[in-house]
């Protein structure tokens, strides 16, 4: 496979508990300096997504261990990321999409302003976020076993809780 850079599966356990929360990958986590906490010295937050190609082998839906994704929500996980690199917002975490929220609420006309996201694309980010906290099912990615999804992992996602059955998973992640 060109440029498949890791390939993993996993089985998570039938649980009421969600699989992960809304989040987005590759974030520095609110440690004081990003570059100390991805890739060693490194001084800025990585930019560059890796495509994630998750294949099930078992049936998955809201309540059983799918994929969520808020789409178009990588724009705005990327914008915070190079204000970040920039040093026009002050490094603050926003893996999580609760804290996501925040920095939009915060800084949305320097956002703007810099020309990074659309205003009409914070509102959206915005409600949409809203909804998917407040657990609405719509952006939930249904798939039955041996179909699969390829997303952008800077985006914000989740997996919900596997509570009819196992949940047995291939990854594949390019970069």
């Amino acid at each position: 496979l060109p440029n498949c850079r890791r390939i993993d599966t996993y089985i998570t356990k039938r649980s009421s508990e969600n699989i992960i929360h809304w989040h987005c990958d590759q974030s520095f986590g609110g440690a004081p300096y990003p570059g100390d906490y991805f890739n060693g010295r490194r001084a800025t937050i990585s930019t560059n997504p890796v495509a994630k190609l998750i294949i099930y082998l078992t049936d998955v839906d809201f309540n059983n261990g799918a994929l969520s994704y808020i789409p178009e929500s990588h724009k705005i996980s990327v914008a915070i990321r190079k204000l970040i690199n920039l040093g026009i917002l002050k490094h603050s975490p926003f893996h999580d999409l609760k804290d996501a929220l925040v920095l939009v609420d915060k800084y949305e006309d320097i956002i703007v302003g810099h020309g990074l996201v659309e205003r009409c694309s914070l509102a959206l980010f915005r409600d949409n976020s809203l909804r998917a906290l407040g657990g609405d099912a719509e952006f939930v990615i249904p798939l039955k076993s041996g179909e699969g999804v390829i997303f952008n992992d800077l985006g914000y996602h989740m997996a919900s809780a596997a509570k009819v059955a196992d949940r047995l998973v291939v990854r594949l992640f390019y970069f």
